[in-house]
């Protein structure tokens, strides 16, 4: 399911090719050929239990960091802020459920911030990402933020000190 992605034309589904036959499946994660940018960092990101939240983060924009995110097992329901104060869209947002079996990935372009919470237990995620990360120009949105007016469809039973308590706007 689609929420407002029309309004972001920046941010990109990225279909998976998949061939399957009588032994499985196949697909490439990565091919440099046939992405917008070159993976410096690939990451996973393990979610024991429903209800973990991670986010909302981004990198300074000087870094121009793109992400392809993609559930490789499980469910989130994922969202993305746009925090760059030139566009027609700054903090505006858009939301929708990826699951393993999905057929896209996400790009999500630089100055958006990025944030899940799991739908199942075991949803897991792997992350390639165009830079490398920095601690000193992380930016980090508080995920319950009135101002950002996310709907989430539960509240986390897992999230972490940091993405608790990220600054309100």
């Amino acid at each position: 399911m689609l929420v407002q992605i029309e309004l972001f034309d920046e941010i990109e589904l990225v279909p998976k090719k998949q061939y399957v036959d009588g032994r499985g499946t196949f697909r490439r994660v990565y091919d440099s050929s046939d992405s917008k940018f070159l993976a410096n960092q690939i990451s996973f990101s393990g979610n024991l239990k429903k209800g973990t939240l991670r986010g909302m983060h981004r990198l300074d924009e000087i870094k121009q960091e793109f992400k392809l995110v993609e559930c490789v097992s499980g469910s989130i329901f994922d969202v993305l802020v746009d925090c760059r104060p030139q566009s027609i869209n700054y903090l505006n947002h858009v939301a929708f459920q990826i699951s393993s079996q999905s057929e896209f990935a996400v790009l999500i372009p630089p100055g958006f911030a990025h944030g899940y919470l799991t739908l199942e237990d075991n949803s897991n995620l792997i992350y390639q990402m165009s830079v490398h990360y920095d601690s000193n120009l992380e930016i980090g949105l508080r995920w319950n933020d009135p101002a950002l007016g996310i709907s989430w469809p539960m509240d986390p039973n897992s999230i972490s000190p940091k993405d608790s308590t990220w600054p309100l706007l």
